[in-house]
C-alpha cells in the first residue's frame, strides 16, 4: 500500500480556526505496527495506522546536526555540550531552545535536534487536545532510513525530506530546497521503498524530541481494590513499627525490673538481719556511709547507664543485673563497633569506669558485656 503522495497531503486551503485541530487520513495509509500522526498548521495526517502512536512534527521547524561528542561524557554533559554548539549556529537564544541527543553513533558523532521551546508545547498541546498519546516525537526527515551514500528525498505534505549521511533536513519551497541541495541532486524515492524502512525507523529511532521537561510523565490511576491493598499494607507496617517500639520498651523494663529485684535480694544479703529494704539503693548507700564506704550507687549508675543509651542511636540493652562490688552488669546490643564505643564514651565522661571484653560483630551488629562502676 502506499502512503499518499505530496499531492494527496498537500494542506487544505486555509479556513476559520477551529477548537480542535483536524484529522485527516493519507490515501491508502498502509497498517505498520504503529500509528504514525504527521502534524501540520491545520490539524493532523495519519500516516499509518496501528496502535502505538508516533507523533512527526514538521522538519522545516527542526535544525538537524551531527556534532562531534565525546561518547565517554555523561548525557547531562553531553548535553551540555550540545547546547553550547548549537547557542553557536542558532540565532534564537539558548533559553528559548529545546535540545534533543542520540545516542553515540558509530562515527563518534551524535545527532543533535533543536527546535524552540514554544514549538514543542504548541505540538504536545495539540497531541493532548486530540487525545493521542505518544511517547516518541520524530522530526519528518528521520521517518526516511539514512542511506549507505548520497541523498535520497521524498515528499510528504506538500515538503520534501531530504536525508543522508550525517545530514537530513525538510524544505517546504522549492527555492530553500534549491538553496538547502547546493547543487546536489538527490535520488527521489518510491512510496514503496520509504514504507518498507518505515518499521526500522520506528523500532530504532535515531533520537525522541521528547527529552527534558517533555518527557511522556505515567499516569498512575489507582483502582479501589488496589487502595485498599495498599492502605492495609500501610496500616499493617504501622502496626509492625509499633510492635517493634513495645517490645524493646518491654525488654528494657523487664531489664530494669530485673536488675531492681537482684538488687533487692543482694541487699538483703549484705544488710545486717532485720534491715528494712524498702529501697536498695538507700539502704545500701546508707549502710556504705555508716561504714565509711565508697561514692555512687544503683540509682545513679543506672541512671547514667539510661542517659548514655538514650543520647545513643541504634543501641539496646539486652541485659542488667546488679554486679559484685557495687557495680553493673549491662549486656548491650547495638547497629556497629563505633556506636557501643560512642555510648561507653558517654557513661565514662560521666564519672563512671566500664570495663569489659571488646565488643563483639557480626550479622549487621554489635555486642558487649560491661561492668559500670562509679569512679
Amino acid at each position: 500500500m502506499a502512503i499518499g503522495t505530496s499531492e494527496a497531503l498537500r494542506p487544505l486551503p486555509a479556513a476559520e480556526p477551529e477548537p480542535r485541530p483536524r484529522l485527516r487520513r493519507a490515501a491508502a495509509a498502509p497498517v505498520l505496527g504503529r500509528r504514525v500522526v504527521l502534524l501540520l498548521n491545520d490539524g493532523f495526517v495519519d500516516l499509518a495506522e496501528g496502535d502505538d502512536a508516533v507523533a512527526v512534527v514538521p522538519g522545516e521547524e527542526v535544525a538537524l546536526h551531527w556534532l562531534p561528542i565525546p561518547a565517554e561524557l555523561t548525557r547531562p554533559q553531553a548535553l551540555a555540550a550540545a547546547r553550547h554548539m548549537l547557542s553557536e549556529l542558532s540565532a534564537q537564544p539558548a533559553a528559548e531552545l529545546h535540545v534533543a541527543l542520540s545516542d553515540p553513533l558509530p562515527d563518534g558523532r551524535r545527532c543533535a535536534a533543536a527546535c524552540s521551546l514554544a514549538a514543542m508545547e504548541r505540538w504536545t498541546a495539540m497531541l493532548a487536545d486530540a487525545g493521542i498519546e505518544t511517547k516518541l516525537i520524530l522530526p519528518s526527515p528521520l521517518l526516511i532510513a539514512e542511506p549507505e551514500e548520497g541523498l535520497v528525498s521524498y515528499g510528504i505534505a506538500g515538503t520534501a525530506l531530504v536525508r543522508g549521511p550525517g545530514e537530513a533536513f525538510a524544505a517546504p519551497e522549492p527555492q530553500l530546497l534549491e538553496l538547502l541541495l547546493a547543487g546536489r541532486e538527490p535520488r527521489q524515492i518510491a512510496p514503496g521503498e520509504f514504507e518498507a524502512g518505515l518499521p526500522d525507523v520506528l523500532a530504532h529511532p535515531l533520537l525522541n524530541l521528547r527529552q527534558g521537561a517533555f518527557v511522556q510523565r505515567r499516569t498512575i490511576i489507582f483502582q479501589r481494590s488496589f487502595r485498599r491493598r495498599l492502605m492495609g499494607l500501610v496500616s499493617a507496617l504501622l502496626i509492625l513499627s509499633l510492635g517493634v517500639e513495645i517490645a524493646a520498651a518491654y525488654r528494657e523494663s523487664a531489664a530494669a525490673d530485673a536488675a531492681e529485684t537482684e538488687a533487692r535480694e543482694t541487699a538483703v544479703g549484705v544488710l545486717p538481719p532485720g534491715t528494712p529494704v524498702d529501697d536498695p539503693a538507700v539502704a545500701l548507700k546508707r549502710r556504705l556511709a555508716e561504714l565509711g564506704g565508697g561514692r555512687g550507687g544503683l540509682t545513679a549508675s543506672s541512671a547514667a547507664l539510661f542517659t548514655a543509651i538514650r543520647d545513643t542511636p541504634n543501641i539496646e540493652i539486652a541485659g542488667l543485673r546488679f554486679a559484685a562490688g557495687g557495680g553493673l552488669r549491662v549486656s548491650v546490643r547495638g547497629n556497629s563497633v563505633a556506636t557501643l564505643e560512642a555510648a561507653r564514651g558517654r557513661l565514662e565522661a560521666s564519672g563512671y569506669d566500664v570495663a569489659g571484653s571488646p565488643p563483639a560483630a557480626g550479622r549487621g551488629q554489635a555486642a558487649a558485656e560491661w561492668t559500670v562502676q562509679p569512679r
